[in-house]
């Protein structure tokens, strides 16, 4: 480096032997260490991501049967060993068929909808949902006859239930 530039990082390439850095401060540096730690610390990453993987693939495996118990039992939580695991139930909508998004939109214009429009998904979930609940048993099912008839034919309506699991 050049006495004009002293405080600057400049790049090096070739035989130049060390160049400090400012933000390594006063901490010794060895690039063989540092080599070291960082190809360690590298193949532990890779090895918990391999581990994480499996553990992912097992859970999978235990959901459906855990969701289907939940279900036929009409349970919505279970506590056990300082954990709360929980049914979440969600509707997914989407274009039908091969419809597009557009299709949606020119129909929630034409359902004079307008507040819907600008497509926020979560929006347009909860105004559907909204429709499909029924007061006398506090739950909702997925029932097109109360959509208006304009809409019926654009939309897929589907649900699926999730599996969580907090602290308690």
């Amino acid at each position: 480096m050049n006495g004009k530039h002293a405080d600057a990082v400049t790049p090096f390439f070739g035989s130049q032997a060390a160049v400090a850095l400012p933000f390594l401060g006063a901490t010794p540096f060895s690039i063989n260490d540092a080599l070291k730690e960082f190809i360690d610390l590298t193949e532990q990453k890779r090895a918990l991501a391999e581990q994480q993987r499996a553990l992912q693939a097992r859970l999978d495996s235990l959901t459906p049967n855990i969701i289907f118990d939940f279900c036929a039992n009409d349970k919505q939580s279970e506590n056990r060993n300082g954990y709360c695991v929980y049914l979440g139930r969600n509707v997914s909508i989407k274009a039908a068929g091969a419809g597009e998004t557009a299709d949606i939109v020119d129909v929630l214009r034409k359902a004079r909808l307008g507040e819907l429009i600008g497509l926020n998904w979560p929006r347009v979930r909860a105004w559907i949902k909204e429709r499909m609940y029924c007061a006398a048993t506090d739950t909702w099912e997925i029932n097109l006859k109360k959509l208006p008839p304009s809409l019926r034919g654009v939309v897929e309506i589907s649900e699926f239930y999730r599996l969580n699991c907090r602290k308690s």
